[in-house]
């Protein structure tokens, strides 16, 4: 029995090996076919027929109840895949309609800010206060200048009041007003004149009115002259050298510019009698003066001439580093009126060029017009360009130089200055130092419970500020002719000697303090390079000042590495060049009269040169010279 059953039990365990191994391999897919995709359940139609009717909400929550029990119901998979990209669909159209929206209200927003307010643009034309600064003139006052003869012996002021108003003056007294007499015997004598001796001599004071002179008891509070207040409002700003107490630029609110204001004018110039006064309003730009009428007059005369809108002068200035004889080589130093060259040979030193204090040369050409020329001094500076251009020869010289690369613009700074105010060009950086010093025990170095200490300079007090690099001054003055603008020009250049060394004294470093102090406890040596000239332009010509010069000494070791280094055969394997690199810093300096709305403005009035000039042919005649007819080029047809 046992046995049987053992067989039985072999027989099974078989059946199952070989099933598995049955199993286990691999139909040839081109023969064996692909098993049919189980039917979906129940529940998952039920849920695609939600789907299909639109009620997507309904199918997904039927899809997550299936999917709790069993998430491998057949045809769930595919359902919720489409489920989702159905929702996906109409999450894109919700997002494009928001989208487009949005757009459309972002556009009509941006129009709605885009579009320019009414006023934008608009020029509206107003008429500012032009009045005459001079009050009008009552009947009274235009009656003070009339011309009165009168002959009166030992008579009071009714007589004189009586024989007044024959000339047509009407003038009034207070009862009992003066008990004086006097003699009078005048021939066309101004009125105004008449009535200050009646009214010192009786103890009287005139005043005039509209339409009559009021006489009445002078009162010991009276001045010798009644006193009139008047309010004038400027038409044009004053600047900061004219404000009682206003800032000028590189001055301090207050201090003395030199510069004559028109409240000086007016106090140095109008007598100030006891009592006057003046006052300016700053926030309403109204001057009050306080004098009496004929003092107001000249005060008026004055505020007349004053109250006026100065030129404005447009200042261009270009720095062009170019070689000293660059122009030469490029052929336009014809533009200039002259031929340049660097030598020195054959040439007066007639401009009393001399050397600067500081160690550099400098040119001295103030008061003197020099409109071409060339000044070589020693010490560097090797060549000058001084000229007057206008702009057609000014573009040229300046595409010539950059065409060729021959010339290399540093900058071109602009900026507009009224009539004789100094411009001032600064490109550069501050160079800070100090002057005194003083001796300080500084920790050196602490090893083993030792200390030792070093005595180093230390800075004292406030450090002295230098502006070095480039700098030019100008100063224009322009006449009332409006056609020459008088140009007071001051360039410099500037540097300190040893320049990186004294940056590398002060340069912090982590311990805070200096990193070479080699230089400390000395003074640097400032190198300066200036040009002082005073020229006469028209409005839009440019001046053109060189002679800045600097120049560098460069060696050039050539051979064969470590043999040209040995002594004494050295130069038999290598070679030394010595090159002298001269560089120019040529300004081209534009003046333009403007005005106030940035126009240039250019002259017609004629060009005027000093003298007589005397004609061409009046000049051939006291020479000798016979004026012969060209030929013509072609001969004239018969």
């Amino acid at each position: 029995m046992k046995t049987l059953l053992l067989r039985r039990s072999f027989r099974c365990v078989l059946s199952a090996a070989l099933l598995t191994l049955a199993g286990c391999t691999t139909s040839d897919p081109a023969v064996s076919a692909r098993p049919a995709a189980e039917p979906p359940a129940r529940a998952v139609r039920d849920a695609e027929e939600l789907f299909q009717r639109g009620r997507a909400t309904e199918a997904i929550m039927a899809c997550i109840e299936i999917a709790r029990k069993d998430p491998l119901t057949p045809g769930l998979p595919d359902l919720q895949r489409r489920i989702l990209t159905r929702l996906n669909e109409q999450r894109s159209a919700s997002i494009s309609a928001r989208a487009a929206a949005s757009h459309e209200a972002m556009t009509q927003d941006a129009r709605r800010h885009g579009i320019v307010p009414d006023t934008y643009g608009v020029s509206r034309h107003i008429i500012g206060d032009v009045s005459s600064h001079d009050s009008p003139r009552t009947q009274m006052q235009q009656a003070l200048t009339n011309e009165i003869s009168m002959h009166l012996e030992d008579v009071g002021l009714a007589d004189i009041i009586d024989e007044l108003g024959k000339s047509g003056i009407n003038l009034v007294s207070d009862s009992d007003v003066s008990s004086k007499t006097l003699t009078i015997h005048t021939e066309n004598t101004p009125l105004r004149e008449l009535l200050e001796f009646i009214g010192r001599n009786l103890d009287v004071s005139f005043n005039v009115g509209e339409t009559l002179i009021w006489a009445t008891s002078r009162l010991p509070t009276d001045g010798p002259v009644p006193l009139e207040t008047r309010v004038y409002r400027l038409r044009k700003g004053l600047s900061g050298a004219e404000v009682p107490g206003g800032t000028v630029l590189g001055t301090a609110a207050g201090a003395s510019t030199g510069e004559p204001s028109m409240i000086e004018a007016i106090t140095r110039f109008v007598p100030q009698p006891e009592g006057s006064d003046m006052l300016f309003d700053p926030r309403a730009h109204v001057l009050l003066v306080k004098n009496t009428k004929e003092n107001l007059v000249s005060t008026e005369a004055i505020i007349n001439a004053m109250d006026v809108r100065p030129n404005q002068v447009l200042i261009e200035a270009r720095f062009v580093k170019t070689k000293v004889n660059d122009l030469q080589k490029l052929g336009i130093d014809w533009l200039f009126g002259s031929p340049v060259s660097t030598g020195a040979e054959g040439f007066e030193n007639t401009l009393d060029l001399t050397e600067s204090t500081e160690g550099a040369p400098d040119i001295s050409l103030a008061g003197r017009d020099i409109l071409m020329g060339r000044a070589p001094v020693e010490g560097g500076l090797t060549a000058g360009y001084f000229g007057v251009i206008d702009r057609i020869r000014l573009r040229a010289v300046i595409n010539a130089l950059e065409s060729s690369g021959q010339g290399r613009t540093l900058t071109v700074p602009r900026l507009t200055t009224v009539n004789n105010k100094t411009a001032s060009i600064f490109i550069g950086q501050e160079f800070r130092y100090y002057e005194n010093y003083e001796l300080a025990e500084v920790l050196n170095e602490t090893e083993e419970n030792r200390t030792t200490y070093q005595s180093q300079p230390v800075p004292e007090g406030d450090a002295v500020v230098k502006e070095l690099g480039y700098q030019l001054k100008v100063t224009p003055s322009v006449g009332a002719d409006l056609s020459t603008i008088n140009l007071v020009l001051l360039p410099e250049i500037s540097d300190v000697e040893n320049g990186k060394a004294w940056a590398d004294a002060y340069k912090p470093t982590p311990s805070g303090a200096g990193n070479d102090f080699s230089l400390m406890g000395k003074l640097p040596i400032f190198n300066r390079k200036t040009i002082e000239t005073e020229v006469v332009v028209r409005s839009g010509e440019t001046v053109v000042l060189g002679g800045l010069v600097t120049s560098e000494q460069t060696h050039d070791d050539k051979g064969i590495p470590w043999i040209s280094r040995i002594p004494l055969i050295n130069r038999l394997f290598g070679s030394r060049s010595d090159e002298d690199i001269t560089e120019n810093l040529i300004i081209f300096v534009t003046a333009t009269l403007i005005s106030d709305m940035g126009e240039d403005l250019i002259p017609l009035t004629p060009r005027t040169i000093p003298g007589t000039e005397v004609p061409t042919t009046l000049i051939r005649e006291e020479l000798g010279i016979e004026e012969h007819q060209p030929e013509p080029l072609l001969a004239p047809p018969e």
